[in-house]
């Protein structure tokens, strides 16, 4: 049973509603439907926003991808995202840092899949609730991911430089992985080299080399995939994008996830490979300190 959202502020079409759980879009929209939207997530370090350019620039992109006619600029899309962080601190204090997604959707029309239909009524909602992730111990300790039995999504099918609400296939992923006991899950591709996970980049560190799928694989053109492959040199580790094989990650020394939400996390296991069982490994370690530092000094809060 779905329990509301007691600390959430919700804008739909610059409106912000009384209640986040109160209706708001009707069961025509196309989002509802099909999944036709696209989407974007940030979130916020002692209440300032980051990287909200970069991806309102892959929004953009994915919005010319996905033959999205939007109503506004991407300027205005911007200033509303901040302007819902604002009224969410403003109404709820500012001791939590959020997680800000917004989605735009085709908007709604008779049942049918010609664009036509929904013209003039587009539709953006941007939802801010507080970022809610384990504690720091816990996330020390890693993940452990299972290899998906289904494939990635195929880019003939859909570019993955569209980030897009229709998210069944990894839905699916997540859910067997869950139900045999582990925490996340990867993805092969149809020609069965490593992609992604279900809402993450993926990393592994061998013999001081640090690797990751190429764009080529299948892969979301993740913002923080990119921040840690320049940032990487600066401490001694080369970087490559590889074809990634299944074996090359069970025979890695260290494996990572990345994110824009949780930036990195340790992985503690794929599949049957265990990567350590105690302390996080160092190169994990000392990327994800990094890329922190990084961020925070970005927005002049490093202390």
């Amino acid at each position: 049973m779905h329990k509301p959202m007691r600390k959430a502020l919700v804008n739909v079409n610059g409106q912000f509603l009384a209640n986040p759980d109160d209706p708001a879009i009707t069961v025509y929209d196309r989002s509802f439907m099909y999944g036709d939207s696209i989407y974007e997530v940030i979130r916020t370090y002692s209440g300032k926003s980051f990287g909200l350019d970069l991806h309102l620039d892959r929004l953009k992109r994915s919005a010319e991808l996905g033959y999205f006619k939007l109503p506004h600029k991407m300027a205005y899309y911007a200033a509303e995202c901040e302007r819902t962080i604002k009224g969410y601190y403003e109404r709820f204090g500012t001791d939590l840092d959020v997680y800000c997604r917004i989605v735009l959707s085709r908007g709604a029309g008779s049942i049918g899949f010609s664009s036509a239909k929904a013209k003039g009524s587009e539709l953006y909602a941007i939802i801010v609730q507080p970022l809610q992730w384990p504690d720091e111990a816990t996330v020390l300790k890693g993940v452990s991911i299972a290899i998906a039995g289904r494939d990635s999504i195929n880019t003939k099918a859909l570019s993955r430089e569209i980030k897009s609400g229709n998210y069944l296939s990894h839905i699916l992923g997540f859910i067997e992985a869950e139900e045999r006991g582990y925490s996340d899950a990867i993805f092969l591709n149809s020609e069965g080299f490593l992609s992604e996970g279900t809402t993450f980049n993926i990393f592994y560190v061998k013999n001081g080399i640090l690797c990751t799928p190429k764009l080529e694989s299948g892969i979301l053109h993740g913002i923080t995939r990119k921040m840690i492959l320049d940032l990487a040199p600066t401490l001694g580790l080369e970087t490559r994008e590889v074809w990634m094989r299944t074996h090359h990650l069970l025979e890695a020394d260290e494996i990572f996830l990345s994110s824009s939400t949780k930036e990195i996390w340790p992985i503690n296991r794929v599949e049957k490979r265990v990567y350590f069982t105690k302390d996080c490994p160092p190169w994990t370690a000392k990327i994800r300190t990094t890329l922190h530092q990084r961020i925070l000094r970005s927005l002049g809060t490093y202390p």
